[in-house]
């Protein structure tokens, strides 16, 4: 018989469902993406200049030329392994090594019919320093960036109903 009553009473008090207006306070924002990732491109750009300014102040010594040559091999490489992507390391050093070789030898071959003085030189030059360009471009714009790990957070919420009372909650994001 309890039972009954209670049942009788829930059933006697309960009302239609219906849509509450929209809180008083801001409305959260989405949820990150899975596949957010942050950039350390400046950081590798970073690199590549000092290892640039390097080579251009040893220009009369062979010793300063060679660590900004050493520079710009691994430094990049150095950073990605600092932010923990091992792959992107690996790739960064195969793309500092091929691109240049790749255009050393591309600028050979566009001016290995050249008879003049310095065509031997100064097209495999070019190439290499055009690989080397595009080496550190296509590293820092596809290879420097890092997922984000967006932690759980959480607000209260406050609002009004329609029946002039107030409703008072949690919004999370998980």
């Amino acid at each position: 018989m309890r039972y009954l009553l209670v049942v009788l009473a829930i059933a006697a008090t309960t009302t239609a469902a219906h849509a509450d207006p929209p809180s008083l306070t801001a409305p959260t924002t989405a949820p990150a993406a899975s596949g957010d990732t942050e950039s350390y491109a400046l950081q590798t750009l970073a690199m590549d200049g000092a290892s640039l300014a390097l080579m251009a102040a040893g220009s009369k010594s062979g010793a300063m030329v060679g660590i900004g040559l050493g520079m710009y091999l691994v430094g990049a490489p150095a950073v990605h392994l600092y932010h923990h992507q091992t792959a992107h390391a690996g790739q960064s050093m195969l793309l500092r090594v091929g691109l240049p070789l790749i255009g050393a030898v591309v600028g050979h071959a566009m001016t290995a019919n050249d008879t003049e003085g310095d065509a031997d030189i100064a097209g495999p030059a070019l190439g290499l320093m055009a690989g080397a360009a595009l080496a550190s471009v296509i590293d820092a714009g596809a290879l420097a960036r890092q997922p984000v790990e967006r932690a759980p957070r959480w607000a209260p919420t406050i609002g009004t109903t329609r029946q002039g009372g107030f409703t008072a909650g949690i919004a999370a994001r998980f």
